[in-house]
């Protein structure tokens, strides 16, 4: 069970005896006031864990049709799931349409705030807007590549599928349990507007297995009785940037040739000046 918080942005709980341990990899992304009083430290918008990059950002506008998700995910308490159009395994709603595919070459290479070269996740929230549901935690994410795009057997524990081979590109607990603490509220509300991006390095997608499956899991951190960060309400939604990323262009054969006539006559020039200097 999620129990751990970011130093920093929860500094206030502590001075309300809520005895809640600190570790600095996991970011409390709910905004200045949302989980204490005027003691609240200011909210932290942004953050790094195991190379990915996480952000309070919105994209406008968000909601299913124009947001355009790959995964709907959506149950009480807490919820999990992945992307596929095999069988589904957890909460996964909405398949074929908001629940499919994702294909490694549709996906645009961005550039992240911290200057990486990436591939952009974006998540829409749609919790229960009431001061006690609006917090939802995000306390796994795995990425992984695949042959195929019907898998359907996951194994969070091991990170594999036993349907076919897979490769784990990125995991949020790779270096400990850690999350990230998320607040319908911060932006706005519904799924007009979305939350959170997700910037995972393009260096991590070794391979050339060409699907590429996001599994996520909300809910889970703390003590549902200290703060509720579990689910209650609507689909959390995931997109992923896509489009023509720029092309590499070849230099023509002809100018190839050109360029290479030049460089064989600069080196007989070469050649011959230092034979008469010898001689």
């Amino acid at each position: 069970m999620k129990r751990t918080i970011h130093r920093c942005a929860f500094a206030a709980l502590f001075a309300a005896g809520l005895g809640v341990s600190a570790r600095a990899d996991t970011l409390n992304f709910t905004g200045g006031g949302a989980l204490g009083g005027p003691d609240t430290p200011p909210p932290v918008t942004s953050g790094t864990i195991n190379g990915g990059y996480f952000e309070v950002g919105s994209v406008h506008p968000a909601g299913t049709g124009v947001f355009n998700p790959f995964l709907t995910i959506q149950q009480n308490g807490n919820e999990q799931g992945y992307n596929t159009l095999g069988e589904l395994q957890f909460d996964e709603k909405r398949q074929p349409e908001w629940t499919h595919e994702l294909l490694l070459s549709s996906l645009k290479v961005v550039t992240s705030p911290n200057g990486t070269q990436s591939y952009e996740f974006t998540l829409d929230l749609n919790e229960n807007d009431s001061l006690k549901g609006r917090l939802i935690s995000l306390d796994e994410l795995q990425i992984y590549r695949a042959n195929a795009d019907n898998y359907s057997h996951l194994n969070t524990s091991t990170m594999t599928f036993s349907d076919g081979p897979s490769n784990l590109v990125y995991d949020l607990d790779a270096s400990g349990d850690s999350s990230v603490l998320l607040n319908y509220d911060v932006i706005s509300r519904g799924s007009g507007s979305s939350d959170l991006n997700v910037y995972i390095p393009t260096a991590l997608f070794t391979g050339s297995r060409p699907y590429v499956y996001l599994y996520s899991k909300f809910g889970t951190f703390g003590d549902p009785t200290e703060f509720d960060f579990t689910t209650d309400a609507g689909f959390e939604e995931w997109r992923a940037v896509t489009g023509a990323n720029p092309p590499v262009v070849p230099v023509p054969t002809a100018v190839y040739g050109g360029l290479m006539l030049l460089g064989g006559l600069a080196f007989g020039k070469l050649r011959a000046r230092r034979l008469t200097v010898a001689s």
